[in-house]
């Protein structure tokens, strides 16, 4: 059955009387992130131990899994570790359900066939997957393979014991992380929006017209607490100066103050967050009431 990944949302908001679309993070390139998921140790002395897995994608469109397993110093032709990943997207509605694997055999990709049961994998012959092994796998490969979702759900899997050819599996032993059947989520961009509104719900000539947004750090989950406020207003394609642009408790807001003459015409106005060396934007588009 298909599990189905978290992906951004497109809210909806009311611009004088029509319905304009406030725009998700689109960067023409993904930002570098890194998440690190810990997983229970010692759930079988004699498995392949995962204790903990680090996700890292880089501005080259690079993805890597890192999957520690201290009690395996090496890597050895019994054994197999693989990275389910679900990078189904609902913003795009693409169905993405992937295995990478390594063993004896080498490193390899495989795609679902029949989204969205997902009971049947097919190769993906050649691929990009690289794969090492030192005190824990190395799985890399690029990005793009998996689908084009911004963050995706994944879960680990560590094999030894395995005798290819045989049905006989009373040796083998296995782990799962975080366990069978449960699922991480990881997020390509290190800053994601948290919250977004405007007040009014639309602009309105002659009124004063404000975005507030806030933004979480994906590898924390915790609130951005300082940062830049940046504030891009255009009525008609002419650019509408920002009254203010403030960062206070951990929201940024920009405010304009519409012309009485602009009713009627089209505006888009964009909020966005410095952060780190880090970006995060979100946009409206619409007509003025």
């Amino acid at each position: 059955m298909s599990r189905r990944a978290g992906a951004c949302l497109v809210a909806t908001l009311v611009v004088g009387g029509a319905t304009a679309q406030a725009d998700p993070q689109s960067p023409a390139r993904a930002a570098a992130n890194t998440m690190t998921f810990h997983d229970e140790a010692g759930e079988d002395a004699a498995s392949p131990d995962i204790t903990s897995v680090t996700v890292s994608n880089d501005a080259r469109g690079d993805l890597t899994f890192r999957v520690s397993i201290p009690n395996r110093d090496r890597f050895t032709d019994e054994m197999r570790v693989g990275v389910r990943v679900d990078s189904t997207s609902a913003a795009d509605g693409v169905e993405g359900e992937y295995e990478v694997y390594a063993d004896k055999f080498g490193p390899h990709l495989f795609h679902c066939a029949n989204p969205p049961t997902c009971d049947v994998f097919v190769a993906d012959d050649p691929s990009s997957v690289r794969f090492s092994y030192a005190g824990g796998a190395t799985l890399a490969l690029a990005a793009g393979e998996l689908g084009s979702a911004k963050s995706f759900s994944f879960a680990v899997e560590a094999w030894d014991g395995l005798v290819y050819g045989s049905d006989d599996f009373s040796s083998v032993h296995w782990d799962f992380a975080p366990d069978h059947n449960v699922w991480w989520t990881y997020e390509t961009r290190p800053l994601i929006v948290e919250s977004f509104s405007t007040t009014p719900t639309g602009p309105k000539a002659a009124r004063r017209f404000t975005l507030h947004m806030s933004a979480v750090r994906t590898q924390t989950g915790v609130t951005v607490a300082s940062g830049e406020t940046m504030c891009v207003a255009r009525i008609h394609g002419k650019r509408l100066k920002a009254l203010s642009r403030v960062f206070a408790h951990g929201q940024a807001t920009c405010a304009f103050a519409i012309p009485e003459d602009a009713k009627g015409k089209k505006m888009r106005a964009t909020i966005s967050i410095r952060s780190g060396g880090n970006t995060v934007a979100r946009s409206i588009s619409g007509t003025i009431g």
